[in-house]
């Protein structure tokens, strides 16, 4: 059968460099993987022999601690060195305003809720498939992040929204070009 007319012939060059292509875009997401792992730092060495109740956060780490870094970066899309960047912006503002007033408290430390629900945001999954993750149901599950975002998000709109904003206002952004 004779080749089409209408078909452009292609070199075996620009065969080569449409396979080359394919092939790494088939590596992206391996690379995109090995370049957030190398923003994972370990914390510097624990004595863990000491019981994990007497941990500040138990729930996040008894996760660093087993599953590694690595781990914590798959389940809540961030690094544990990230991770305590944004314990560090919004702890005070958690001090004040968890578990505070009348009413059950949680037994849960804030930063392990802090985990948890990012895990859960980054997962999207219902919420027994979240709760399962950390080994409770998904009713009380469910009810802890929804309250720990809802006293968080004052906190998260002011200091990466309002604040940037404050920053960089959009006529400036378009003038020097980032828009």
């Amino acid at each position: 059968m004779a080749p089409s007319r209408t078909r452009v012939r292609r070199t075996e060059q620009e065969l080569d460099n449409e396979a080359r292509e394919r092939w790494d875009r088939l590596f992206v997401e391996e690379e995109v993987l090995q370049l957030a792992l190398a923003r994972v730092e370990l914390p510097t060495s624990r004595d863990y022999s000491d019981d994990e109740c007497s941990s500040p956060s138990p729930v996040y780490d008894r996760c660093l601690r087993v599953q590694g870094p690595e781990r914590v970066l798959k389940m809540c899309n961030f690094a544990p060195v990230e991770l305590e960047r944004i314990w560090d912006a919004v702890e005070d503002h958690v001090m004040k305003h968890w578990n505070v007033g009348r009413g059950k408290k949680s037994a849960n430390a804030p930063k392990g809720i802090l985990y948890m629900t990012l895990a859960a945001l980054k997962h999207c999954g219902s919420w027994e498939t979240a709760s399962a993750m950390f080994d409770m149901y998904p009713s009380p599950f469910q009810k802890m992040v929804k309250k720990f975002v809802t006293m968080l998000d004052p906190c998260l709109c002011q200091i990466f929204v309002l604040d940037e904003e404050g920053r960089s206002t959009m006529r400036h952004l378009t003038l020097t070009g980032n828009t």
